[in-house]
This record gives structure tokens, C-alpha cells and sequence, in this order.
């Protein structure tokens, strides 16, 4: 994936990567996704299905998603 592509994509919060980033899993794997939850802590999130837009951002080689919205669909 090129960096600051625009993607959308559907999957399941499984858990915290750290403070501010979450796993998304879907049926191809998992990555990292970078979630604004500056009025929260997010933990609400977690289990979730969610569809996530935002843009690609190649870190330190892996790809993540930085977010710029999460739909709770269940």
C-alpha cells in the first residue's frame, strides 16, 4: 500500500496496540490502526465491528491506518 492512500476498510477491533492505536482484524490479517480517542479512552471499541476511512502512513516500514472515522456497525 503507498503512503497517505486513502482506504476504507471493515473489520473487528481486537485490542489496544498502545495508548493511542488499536488492531483491526479482518479475513486477510490485522493492522494497526491510529484512532483519535482524545474525550475517551477507547476500550469501548475493542470487540467491536467497525468500519474504518482514513489514509495509509508507512512507518518505520509498516503500514498503519490513521483514521479519520470509526462507524461502530455492530
Amino acid at each position: 500500500m503507498h503512503d497517505d492512500r486513502h482506504v476504507a476498510i471493515t473489520g473487528t477491533i481486537s485490542g489496544r496496540a498502545d495508548d493511542d492505536h488499536y488492531w483491526l482484524q479482518d479475513s486477510t490479517g490485522r493492522i494497526r490502526i491510529d484512532v483519535d480517542d482524545d474525550d475517551d479512552d477507547g476500550r469501548y471499541l475493542i470487540g467491536k465491528k467497525v468500519r474504518i476511512t482514513g489514509e495509509i502512513d508507512r512507518d518505520d516500514g509498516h503500514n498503519e491506518i490513521s483514521a479519520d472515522r470509526v462507524y461502530i456497525l455492530e
